[in-house]
């Protein structure tokens, strides 16, 4: 897990990372290759337990996938759900 502190101005690109790196080793598999964006938060927060990201923090990182080159990115579905996929 990454800190502000220790990442600095590359702590988005750092999550961005380490959201991806949690969502391909654990819950695309779980959640059958799509992850809500709250499931996500609260299962990265609950894995972090401290220094918990922002909404806003984890919504600009999961943005940064596709031009991070990751094989996901973020969807937003008309009733206002987002998710990775």
């Amino acid at each position: 897990m990454i800190s502000k502190d220790e990442s600095g101005s590359n702590f988005i690109k750092h999550l961005a990372a380490d959201l991806y790196n949690i969502c391909n080793s654990t819950l695309f598999k779980s959640f059958g290759g799509m992850v809500p964006l709250l499931d996500l938060f609260y299962f990265y927060n609950k894995k972090r337990q401290m220094e918990l990201v922002s909404p806003e923090e984890l919504l600009e990182a999961c943005g940064h996938f596709e031009r991070m080159g990751y094989k996901a990115r973020l969807v937003s579905y008309p009733n206002n759900i987002k998710m990775i996929e």
